[in-house]
């Protein structure tokens, strides 16, 4: 499109051309300014605006001097301002390619925790702008909205994660200081009665939503997560080895878990004949990767497991099972390492909250050692004396 010709105004170096107006018939003035900075011998002209938009040749004037003066950018330094903004490593931007390289499943969930909880106080900032103070800031502030002390962990550790990120793409410097996150005390261990276990065990086996049962069951056969449940596929289940696959799981890495007869025995009598790999062995509110969620029906047929057993108030079904497996497996000897490997874990820190449940094996191997003892240290017995006609 050739330019229009500019028209002189009675202001020096303020022009104008005429152009079809946009929201009614006619035309109007779209005004221009010619200028040259101190110092320097290259002419400016730059386009301001449309008459409609509130431009006129006494206010195009006064912008005009401004830029002289050095007092506002021209366009090129805004626009060179807006791209150096749009590379600037703040945490928005840290967040959004992070969100754009991250193949966890739970990239949503961080995408949720940074709007909800650090865009507002971090999100405009870079790594290297932002203070312990900020964080202690965060902390606090969430704490007293009634937060618990793991959502506030999970947020400023969030917070940390995309530092770390930037770091190694090279787009910042590291954080000055190390943040105080919240102490935790996550050493709970959810377990069940022997009587409690063994009625949830009956109910699970005769309730008739067996979408929900048999997902429960094989939580305790196996101390599968909710998540590795509901992601479960056909494909990743091998009947015949005795073993699924666990994809994505929360360690990170993809796993093989070994299954015990109970577990086979139950997936056996739950794949339907010409299942395809794809299909998912439970059904969920959700396919494929992400978050799984219980069915509405299988949330009631939930509840009603949990009245007809008399779970403890509070207790999760799908956690606390998990924590019943390996509490029954500590419980009975099993080293906590090979419980560390069956639960999945990604340090053994995590298992040592089991630690204190093989204390009663431990005593009792214990105890063995002192009845060998005992028996090593009795006396022999006397050799029986041979009678007087022998």
């Amino acid at each position: 499109m050739p330019s229009r010709k500019r028209q002189s105004t009675r202001y020096a170096g303020v022009v104008y051309v005429e152009a079809p107006a946009l929201h009614a018939g006619g035309k109007e003035r779209i005004y221009f300014i010619r200028y040259k900075r101190p110092g320097s011998s290259k002419l400016i002209e730059e386009r301001l605006g449309r008459a409609a938009e509130g431009w006129t040749a006494a206010k195009a004037r006064h912008e005009r001097s401004l830029r002289i003066l050095g007092k506002k950018p021209s366009n090129e330094e805004r626009r060179e301002r807006a791209r150096a903004e749009k590379m600037r490593p703040s945490f928005k931007r840290l967040m959004k390619l992070y969100a754009e390289t991250s193949t966890s499943r739970y990239i949503k969930g961080d995408l949720n925790r940074f709007e909800r909880y650090l865009a507002g106080s971090l999100g405009d900032k870079t790594p290297e702008e932002v203070t312990n103070l900020d964080f202690d800031r965060i902390r606090l502030r969430l704490l007293k909205r009634g937060l618990s002390p793991q959502t506030v962990k999970h947020a400023l550790s969030l917070a940390l994660r995309l530092a770390r990120f930037g770091v190694d793409r090279g787009l910042c410097a590291p954080l000055g200081f190390r943040p105080r996150l919240p102490r935790l005390d996550n050493e709970k261990v959810e377990t069940l009665p022997p009587e409690t276990l063994s009625r949830l065990v009956k109910v699970l086996r005769e309730h008739e939503n067996r979408n929900v049962s048999d997902a429960l069951l094989l939580a305790l056969y196996t101390g599968m997560r909710r998540g590795e449940l509901f992601s479960l596929t056909w494909g990743d289940v091998d009947l015949d080895a005795g073993a699924v696959t666990l994809r994505h799981p929360k360690s990170g890495r993809t796993q093989r878990l070994p299954l015990n007869s109970a577990a086979v025995d139950l997936l056996r009598r739950r794949r339907p004949r010409g299942a395809a790999a794809e299909n998912p062995v439970f059904e969920s509110t959700h396919h494929g990767e992400g978050r799984r969620g219980l069915l509405r029906r299988d949330k009631a047929a939930l509840e009603a497991i949990k009245r007809a057993a008399a779970l403890p108030e509070g207790f999760r079904p799908f956690h606390g099972l998990r924590h019943v497996h390996a509490s029954l497996l500590a419980g009975a000897g099993v080293p906590l390492y090979t419980v560390q490997r069956l639960l999945t874990h990604h340090s053994p820190t995590m298992t040592a909250r089991y630690s204190h449940l093989a204390d009663s094996a431990l005593r009792e191997a214990s105890e063995r050692l002192v009845n060998l003892i005992e028996e090593h240290a009795r006396p022999p017995r006397a050799p029986r004396r041979a009678g007087k006609g022998a």
